[in-house]
């Protein structure tokens, strides 16, 4: 979504470019169409107090470009700090070369590449990360993210530790990847004396073309983070220009290779 305008109020932007609204919250058009339901009346009129923390909700959603605030007595919506920096222009080339990097297919150095690209890419959130074996029991990345204030509250000296899959598919993954990728992490929990049972562990898949419907609802409901290679390169950019991270530097040094 393009939205390059000033801040505008709600009711007429939503009047206005309800398409362009759904994509840029990141959301569907049947969890808008909830919303809209369940805060209008059979006259049609929206009743604000109803609405609005609803669609707030929506706001924070991931990766959407747009904020919600009240201005003297008027709700305004506008872009957000993720909206501000990102560079759609810098996000498309990168994921043109992730995806030329695909196309070159699903052979090792390939693999490795892209492998190599999410190690450098999770250390941005964590204190290291490192890959696995060739005998990686189904897990390719190991990690230890860096302290998160409120979980650190709870957690007391626990780490928190990242397991993650990474698959340079030319498809979708779909559910029964996610469904190994799962029942692996089981195994090298009980198995390995290095994890404890008790360690809280996030787990990712990253797949690069993206998902099934299926797969996406399979993860949901075991609490795996479902990453594409599209959501990588957008969430850098929500945390500044992509060329200042390592990941995206690795990607200049290997493009003529990609290309």
């Amino acid at each position: 979504m393009h939205f390059q305008s000033d801040n505008v109020e709600l009711c007429q932007y939503i009047s206005e470019n309800l398409e362009q609204l759904i994509i840029g919250l990141n959301a569907s058009a049947d969890d808008f169409e909830i919303i809209i339901n369940e805060c209008t009346d059979n006259t049609s009129e929206t009743y604000l107090y109803d609405f609005v923390p609803k669609f707030n909700d929506l706001c924070d959603g991931k990766n959407n470009r747009l904020v919600l605030s009240c201005f003297e007595g008027s709700y305004i919506i506008g872009l957000n700090e993720y909206a501000r920096n990102y560079d759609n222009n810098q996000v498309e080339h990168y994921c043109t070369l992730l995806q030329k990097l695909c196309e070159k297919g699903e052979h090792i150095s390939s693999s490795i590449a892209y492998e190599q690209f999410c190690q450098k890419w999770f250390s941005e959130f964590c204190v290291e990360v490192h890959t696995t074996p060739k005998n990686d029991k189904g897990i390719d990345l190991e990690g230890i993210f860096e302290n998160i204030d409120k979980l650190s509250q709870i957690t007391s000296h626990n780490e928190i530790h990242m397991l993650a899959q990474i698959k340079l598919y030319k498809n979708l993954v779909d559910t029964p990847a996610i469904r190994k990728f799962i029942g692996d992490v089981l195994f090298l929990t009980f198995e390995d004396g290095d994890t404890s049972v008790f360690s809280p562990t996030v787990l990712f898949f990253v797949g690069h073309q993206g998902f099934t419907e299926a797969a996406k609802r399979f993860g949901n409901k075991h609490n795996v983070i479902l990453l594409n290679s599209r959501d990588l390169v957008r969430i850098l950019s929500c945390k500044g220009n992509l060329k200042n991270f390592e990941c995206i530097q690795f990607l200049d040094e290997i493009e003529l290779q990609i290309c």
